[in-house]
């Protein structure tokens, strides 16, 4: 329903018959003239954007999503000031990528292409025409800030701006010239800091050095860092990234217990270049175990047919 403030009169959008459905996502277009939603089917199998004209009390589907599967939903919808078209994120050519659309649902182009997926669209400079996201076209084991033009002319050749090996949050501001960064990696605590929109350092924000004064330097250096490394799947076709911690002073030729942490669903990733500070995993080091973590085909960031496989 949407209601009218001022006047307080409600107006009930129809879905149609078939009411066992979700309505996942509901948001504006530019113009707050236009509403948009997306429909979900009870199986997750089907995901439909829809938009709503509130003055003709019209409904226009403008894309339809399928899935053998699942439709992994998210929230990379950003409507254009002109009123004209859209960017749009998905799965289908089996990695999760940007897309440019009109308002009629006709394809303009693939933004992002490649065996890799994007994160997040972070940022829209429509005054320079530059489409800013967040992915992992380096290594999954790591998330940066990219761009590419909004042409769609060079889907395969994205811009990568964010310079340490790491984990990047980003968060643009309004005129798109500038973005905050909040970086860790394994060996980093998260540090906050501006930057210019072409990765230019500017200030910190919080540095969170680690100086003797710092909450984690008595035990900076009994922490353990991890080693990583990948295996084979069994059949071949998929590399499967670990970390692997050792107790320190191990002593040659003796046994260790090991314990082996996976998570076996979807949307998880524990396999990461990101700081993890004083967890149980140290605490399981220091009480004699080697620590062992795999993210398994069904973890996220690899792509469907990585995924798909725990359906």
């Amino acid at each position: 329903a949407v209601t009218d403030i001022k006047g307080k009169k409600i107006r009930f959008v129809e879905f149609g018959d078939n009411k066992d459905i979700y309505i996942p996502r509901v948001k504006w277009l530019s113009d707050s003239k236009n509403l948009s939603y997306q429909l979900q089917s009870r199986d997750q199998k089907t995901l439909t954007l829809k938009t709503y004209n509130l003055k003709k009390r019209r409904q226009k589907t403008l894309l339809v999503e399928k899935s053998s599967h699942w439709l992994n939903l998210h929230k990379d919808l950003t409507f254009l000031s002109d009123n004209k078209t859209f960017i749009w994120a998905s799965e289908r050519d089996g990695y999760k990528h940007l897309y440019h659309y009109n308002l009629k649902g006709e394809l303009i182009s693939q933004l992002t292409k490649g065996e890799w997926v994007v994160d997040s669209l972070t940022r829209v400079d429509e005054k320079n025409a530059w489409v800013y996201f967040t992915g992992r076209a380096d290594t999954p084991l790591e998330r940066h800030l990219y761009k590419v033009p909004l042409s769609g002319k060079s889907p395969e050749n994205v811009q990568r701006i964010t310079k340490r090996n790491g984990f990047h949050s980003i968060n643009f501001s309004r005129t798109s010239e500038s973005y905050i960064d909040s970086f860790s990696n394994t060996k980093t605590p998260k540090q906050v800091s501006l930057h210019s929109a072409n990765g230019e350092h500017i200030t910190w924000l919080a540095e969170n050095k680690v100086t003797p004064e710092h909450p984690v330097a008595p035990y900076y250096n009994d922490l353990v860092m991890p080693e990583f490394g990948s295996l084979k799947s069994d059949d071949g076709k998929a590399d499967l990234y670990y970390k692997l911690y050792k107790p320190k002073n191990m002593q040659p030729g003796k046994k260790y217990p090991v314990i082996v942490r996976v998570y076996g669903g979807p949307h998880a990733q524990l396999v990461t270049n990101k700081w993890q500070g004083a967890d149980i995993t140290q605490y399981m080091l220091q009480q004699g175990y080697i620590v062992y973590q795999l993210d398994n085909r069904g973890s996220n960031y690899r792509g469907t047919a990585f995924e798909f496989p725990i359906y």
